[in-house]
């Protein structure tokens, strides 16, 4: 989700080059706002925090929840630029996830990146190893895109709807009547 992100300010970068305003990105009316805000506070919060019933089960709960969320504003807000892509893939990333419990990652697509090997924190409740027995792999963490680390085919499509709605909005974004006095 983090590079996610930044591929999006990229794109506002480029907008902004091209002549867009990030009062026209201000101006973006987005609705049911305390669902994102709810999902990325429970992911920020156990991404620090893990309590001593923090098991596989309990994790994957909180990291489906938490993604849920997202994915349901997401949906609320699929009529803005991008935001049905988004939500594509936040889908095909929880369809992996779900079916392993975690997502796969592969050993080769982190040396193909530039790490050396793959490194799985004990306890970690968003990856794990791929392997013969995994699930969905075509849908996991495989994609090495150097200095950028590994992608799953839901990165991209999630990374590419993000982009798609900051480079629309502040680009061709309308303005409200106080952005536009203002």
């Amino acid at each position: 989700m983090e590079i996610a992100l930044l591929v999006a300010v990229i794109a506002v970068v480029v907008a902004l080059l091209q002549g867009g305003s990030l009062e026209r990105l201000s101006a973006t009316k987005f609705r049911a706002t305390p669902l994102l805000l709810f999902g990325l506070a429970l992911q920020i919060v156990f991404g620090f925090w893990s309590p001593s019933w923090m098991n596989d089960v309990a994790g994957l709960t909180v990291l489906l929840v938490s993604n849920l969320f997202v994915l349901a504003w997401l949906t609320v807000n699929r009529s803005l630029p991008g935001l049905l892509i988004a939500a594509v893939g936040l889908l095909m990333n929880l369809t992996v996830i779900t079916a392993n419990g975690a997502m796969p990652v592969s050993a080769d697509a982190v040396r193909a990146a530039g790490g050396e090997e793959l490194e799985i924190s004990e306890g970690a409740l968003k990856h794990e190893a791929l392997d013969d027995d995994t699930r969905l792999g075509f849908l996991g963490d495989i994609i090495p895109l150097p200095a950028l680390g590994i992608w799953s085919a839901g990165d991209l499509v999630l990374a590419a709807g993000l982009a798609l709605l900051a480079y629309r909005q502040t680009r061709w974004g309308e303005l409200t009547a106080d952005a536009a006095s203002g």
